[in-house]
This record gives structure tokens, C-alpha cells and sequence, in this order.
């Protein structure tokens, strides 16, 4: 048997369209719990072509929560009345199974994947000469001027071991946060 620990979780159900509102109602009340989430862009209406971004559950109907809190779930689940929206404690065999935090790591890899998949769908538009920094990937921390952009993809004047040349990136691999309006440098900052 296992003892409960600070990396053991337990598996709260609900209904699917329950899961974010029990999870953020949990959080607020001090609980730690967590459920996959990702941003979809959906219709607002079926007659209207409008749409907006909205975040859903990656496993609908399943909150994990931190093992230690279970006699405090208990307790609200037995509650005739209770603020949460209603939930139950996942049993198995008669008992409470506990998951590693490491037996989450795929879930939590999906929702890294969401997010990096939501990232790369923005279209960020940088002024002509706009002093960007490149985020991610061989380039990053070098430091170049937007030459020209068309929203998907800027074309930036870089210097790299003294030398200048232009690159074509996607937008949403550079960003103007601190980043001070200096010549571009091959030093990755």
C-alpha cells in the first residue's frame, strides 16, 4: 500500500460539462486540482459564421486532485448542500486509487501540445523596422528588425557572428518584449 504523498493524486468525476467548472470552483476554494485543458476556436451560433475561442476539457469529466485533500472531498461530497459543482470520488475495488504525478505526464504533455498548437495559429503583425527577439528553435535569443510581414511569417534582418543576412520566420516565434532598440546582435541574450 501506498502512502499518501505530495506527488499522489485522485481521480474526481463529473459530468463533461461539469469538469472546468468543478475544477476552477475546487481551486478557488484552496484545493489543488488540475484538469487538461486546451483554447478551440468554435462558432458562436449556428446561423452566425462568428467565432470565438473558447477552452474545453482535453479529458472531459475527470479533475485531479491533490491525494491529501480526499477527507475534504469526502466531506463535500456528502454535504446535502455544497458550492461545487456536484462530483464524485473515482473508486476502485472498494477503494480510493492514488496516480503518481509521473502517471500524469502524458496528460500534461497533451496539454502542452494544445497550447503550442493554439500558439502557432496566432498571426502577430510587427511594424517594419520593429525590434524583435526569435523565441524559440536554432535561432533562438538572437536579435533582428522586421524588414517586412504579412502575418504569418516576418522577414527579419539578423547579424550572426558578425555577418548580416535576412530569414523568413513565422510570427509567432518572435516577440518585442524586452527587447531594446539596439543594432541586432549575434550574442543570444
Amino acid at each position: 500500500m501506498t502512502a499518501v504523498g505530495d506527488d499522489k493524486w485522485c481521480i474526481l468525476r463529473t459530468s463533461a460539462a461539469r469538469t472546468l467548472p468543478l475544477a476552477e470552483s475546487l481551486a478557488a476554494a484552496g484545493f489543488e486540482v488540475w484538469t487538461p485543458r486546451e483554447t478551440q476556436r468554435r462558432r458562436i451560433h449556428r446561423a452566425r459564421k462568428a467565432e470565438e475561442d473558447c477552452t474545453v476539457a482535453i479529458a472531459p469529466s475527470f479533475v485531479f486532485a491533490k491525494a491529501e485533500s480526499v477527507p475534504d472531498l469526502v466531506t463535500i461530497i456528502a454535504a446535502p448542500f455544497s458550492q461545487h459543482p456536484r462530483f464524485s470520488l473515482f473508486r476502485y475495488a472498494g477503494r480510493v486509487p492514488l496516480i503518481a504525478a509521473a502517471d500524469l505526464n502524458e496528460l500534461r504533455r497533451a496539454e502542452e501540445r494544445a497550447a503550442h498548437k493554439q500558439k502557432r495559429s496566432q498571426r502577430y503583425i510587427y511594424p517594419r523596422g520593429a525590434h524583435v527577439r526569435v523565441e524559440h528553435q536554432a535561432f533562438g535569443g538572437l536579435i533582428g528588425i522586421v524588414q517586412d510581414c504579412d502575418g504569418k511569417h516576418a522577414r527579419v534582418a539578423l547579424t550572426l557572428f558578425g555577418k548580416p543576412f535576412e530569414m523568413k520566420i513565422a510570427t509567432w516565434l518572435l516577440r518585442t518584449d524586452d527587447v531594446t532598440k539596439r543594432e541586432p546582435s549575434g550574442i543570444a541574450a
